[in-house]
């Protein structure tokens, strides 16, 4: 049998989904914690599973973490689920005697699938993670057929978009969605990239993660979903995905995740379209120069997730250098390996171009620097040459504001923050700085100063 995993093309099935719920029962006792003091039968915590989806358990405290777990009337074949919001090591024995693998799907959720004849599990509270008063809950996953026709719109979750599977005691939102992709046609499938976009208006702060997974509820090893993904081979794979709302100022936080082929852009124009990912051959260093309809940066404000198609590393210092009344000039280092962008704005013409004669970023390290703006230029961008992470950095003007790009020490991660005046902000001991652009929205000739201890 082959392997199991991704695919997407642009018309596509997918046969499995479950999509977010709260959770079961009468309501009134929906927050009432269940005392582990014996076997949970799973039709007492969960008495009103659903058919099309995911049905979670009130809160199930432990009192003592080498308490045995026993959960029984589980269906053989069926997904569950285990939120426990620790991580922990996790095995279980079934009640015939066989191992029972639960798998971690990272930030203390658990999935398992029971074989053929076996309704019964056994583990310890603390081989997911919980100690004594700590507490987790069930989730029985739904599994309807949903015929998905229209790849490109992808898959979301999320505020408006679906319910929460429970609320956390801090008052965190968790959504989550398995799905099932069954590849019928697709085009290039050695060559496949997955979009992960959040989507809010306002503040929010939230933090996202997806998965494959295979039929036992396991992650499939050796999938790096954030590079190239070669697809020639395999059938099908559950996806997996993961949204936790902290705050959201106008309730719309979001997680969308695509599947695609990525659109290489070079010398000749191409249209970049929302929730697309773009690949850009090994090159010197380069401008992608993208028309502005007179919207301002729009989604180029953020980060792009700029990244190495191969390893889905970082790929630093892709971010805007100029923009006019007519383009946006985005900064694209020479890169001796293909590297790639995510991209959420509006349809806009862009294509590679050539580093001007004369064209440079002014770069500083530690210390204090004044830099001089000079009339008609809206964003001054500044690259930072510090070779240690964290630290402070503080941004001193009359007016205005700027982007702070950042990286993380691993390779993997990337944040964008507003820096204001006169307001210090704290570097993470995990993060680099990255770059800066002031904005200038005016136009008018000024000044500003930038701290880095």
């Amino acid at each position: 049998m082959r392997k199991l995993l991704a695919l997407l093309p642009i018309l596509v099935a997918v046969l499995f989904i479950s999509c977010s719920a709260g959770p079961s029962g009468d309501s009134s006792l929906a927050d009432e914690p269940v005392i582990l003091d014996g076997p949970l039968d799973i039709d007492e915590i969960i008495p009103e599973s659903s058919d099309d989806r995911t049905t979670v358990s009130r809160p199930i405290i432990v009192e003592d973490g080498s308490q045995p777990v026993i959960l029984t009337g589980l269906e053989c074949g069926k997904l569950y689920t285990i939120y426990t919001g620790r991580a922990g090591n996790a095995k279980a024995m079934a009640s015939t005697g066989e191992d029972i693998t639960i798998n971690d799907l990272g930030e203390g959720t658990y999935a398992f699938i029971l074989p053929e004849g076996v309704t019964e599990i056994e583990f310890k509270a603390s081989e997911i993670g919980i100690g004594s008063g700590g507490e987790f809950r069930i989730g029985a996953v739904a599994a309807p057929r949903i015929d998905f026709t229209d790849g490109s719109k992808g898959m979301t979750i999320g505020q408006g978009a679906t319910d929460p599977i429970f609320i956390n005691q801090d008052g965190s939102e968790e959504y989550e969605a398995f799905y099932r992709i069954d590849m019928a046609a697709v085009e290039n499938p050695e060559n496949v990239v997955v979009t992960a976009i959040t989507s809010n208006t306002g503040s929010a702060s939230m933090s996202h993660w997806f998965r494959f997974i295979d039929e036992s509820g396991a992650e499939i090893e050796g999938i790096n979903g954030n590079a190239v993904i070669d697809l020639s081979g395999y059938d099908t794979v559950y996806l997996y995905a993961n949204l936790i709302v902290r705050s959201s100022a106008n309730d719309d936080a979001r997680f969308h995740v695509y599947f695609r082929n990525p659109v290489l852009i070079g010398d000749k124009t191409v249209k970049l379209e929302p929730s697309q990912t773009y690949l850009i051959d090994p090159a010197p260093a380069s401008l992608l120069a993208v028309e502005n309809d007179g919207g301002g940066l729009g989604a180029f404000a953020n980060s792009l997730n700029a990244r190495y198609a191969g390893s889905g590393k970082h790929f630093s210092n892709v971010f805007p250098v100029r923009i006019t009344d007519s383009r946006i000039e985005i900064n694209i280092p020479e890169h001796s390996e293909p590297i790639m962008f995510d991209y959420s704005g509006r349809e806009l013409s862009a294509r590679l171009e050539p580093v001007p004669a004369g064209f440079a970023i002014e770069s500083m390290g530690k210390g204090e620097r004044t830099f001089s703006v000079s009339e008609g230029t809206a964003i001054f961008p500044v690259i930072f040459t510090v070779s240690s992470p964290g630290g402070t950095i503080t941004l001193e003007s009359v007016g205005g504001s700027g982007r702070l790009g950042l990286r993380h020490e691993s390779g993997n991660g990337y944040a964008t923050e507003t820096l204001g005046p006169g307001q210090p902000y704290t570097v993470a001991d995990s993060r680099y700085l990255e770059y800066f652009f002031f904005r200038n929205d005016a136009g008018e000739e000024c000044s500003f100063t930038l701290t880095v201890q």
